[in-house]
């Protein structure tokens, strides 16, 4: 049993999460974006990752809004959201090195499988606490 006088343990990692579009634009089959996310992970795969979590690609379990404009309506897509718990600190340049790598696979994936880049690549990077 653990001495309970000395608090919790927890150990410090970093979370990544990349968003991916599910249907942007009408002409765009959600076939093609969903071979991104599939692609993605075979990318994944080959990284020093133990693990990682995502959303259902089968539901839309989140919704993303927003609009280039204050004038102009908000646009609605289903997103895909993969979480990565990375264990090297948020400030440590390889992890920024890996970040970047992330982003242009994200961006060659949607060019092959979409015709063309995605114009926002939405990675969020932050610190977590996961308790032990």
């Amino acid at each position: 049993m653990r001495d309970q006088t000395k608090g919790p343990t927890f150990e410090r990692l970093t979370r990544i999460v990349c968003h991916f579009p599910l249907n942007r634009r009408p002409d765009q089959r959600k076939r093609n974006q969903l071979h991104v996310v599939l692609d993605f992970i075979k990318f994944l795969e080959k990284t020093d990752l133990t693990g990682f979590s995502m959303s259902s690609l089968m539901d839309a379990v989140f919704t993303g809004y927003w609009r280039d404009e204050i004038h102009r309506e908000f646009e609605r897509e289903n997103v895909v959201l993969i979480f990565i718990d990375h264990p090297m600190d948020v400030n440590n340049p390889a992890l920024w090195r890996f970040l970047t790598q992330i982003k242009r696979e994200i961006q060659k994936l949607y060019k092959r499988h979409c015709g063309e880049k995605e114009k926002d690549v939405w990675i969020v990077v932050h610190a977590i606490d996961r308790l032990l």
